[in-house]
């Protein structure tokens, strides 16, 4: 099991994540770290894409829910029929998001192994492969803080990110906030920043640029929808247009009636 982990987890991801520091990385760990991110969130797009349009479905199934609710309160039985049949259109599959996290956590458990006893280059050359060249130095710097070491600053940022993100997935002023959304949007965030100050500051940069990557793609997708939205609306709108044309106008002789 030990050798499965290492040959198969930890001995590549060393390895590339060495690669990334010696090229695209100008020899600094941050940058490095920032690049293994950006790589694992190409490699994951198709499903981060799945997972987005799960999350569209999602949102769509909760307003037809809603307006089901609303019109059959009174019939119970049609309403679970009409529940059933809802769930049916919107089939909601979660294995997209599970595979995301399930990458981005054995990425986590890595660079935890990593850092855990602090990155020595002595270590580090049993583990290279003979293409990987051994760094001559290791420069933990990023920004003026080691990321080798705890950082309250670099953890606060991803808390922030999610904090803002909670606000705005929730609708902000505009949907009522109840208690169990109020103690997800104070304790998720604040979670996040206690954890991340425990450990070493690279788990903070993966997780921040990891989360302004899935913003970027949904700002993307959601720009992409709304001219989608848009075409759809003009050409219903033509359509109309040309449907009254062809019906044109009442004889003259109904007019005066």
């Amino acid at each position: 099991m030990v050798f499965l982990w290492t040959e198969i987890f930890f001995r590549p991801l060393l390895n590339l994540l060495v690669g990334l520091y010696n090229t695209v990385g100008f020899e600094n760990l941050g940058f490095a770290i920032i690049w293994l991110t950006i790589l694992t969130r190409l490699v994951l797009l198709p499903f981060s894409l799945r997972e987005d349009k799960q999350r569209e479905k999602q949102t769509l199934l909760k307003h037809e829910f809603a307006a089901l609710q609303a019109h059959f309160s009174n019939s119970p039985s049609v309403l679970r029929d009409e529940q059933k049949k809802l769930f049916a259109k919107y089939r909601i599959r979660r294995w997209p998001k599970v595979i995301n996290l399930v990458v981005q956590g054995f990425i986590l458990l890595v660079l935890y192994q990593v850092f855990l006893g602090g990155i020595r280059l002595e270590e580090l050359v049993d583990s290279l492969y003979p293409f990987i060249s051994v760094p001559t130095s290791i420069n933990t710097i990023f920004l003026g803080v080691d990321v080798a070491k705890q950082s309250f600053v670099l953890s606060l940022l991803p808390a922030l990110l999610l904090f803002v993100t909670i606000i705005v997935d929730h609708g902000g002023r505009k949907v009522p906030w109840k208690f169990k959304d109020l103690i997800l949007l104070i304790g998720f965030p604040l979670a996040t920043l206690l954890i991340l100050w425990y450990l070493p500051a690279v788990k903070a940069i993966f997780i921040l640029f990891s989360m302004l990557f899935t913003v970027a793609l949904r700002s993307l997708s959601a720009f992409f929808l709304s001219i989608r939205q848009q075409k759809a609306d003009m050409s219903q709108k033509n359509d109309a247009e040309k449907e009254q044309k062809e019906v044109g106008l009442p004889h003259i002789k109904e007019r005066f009636k």
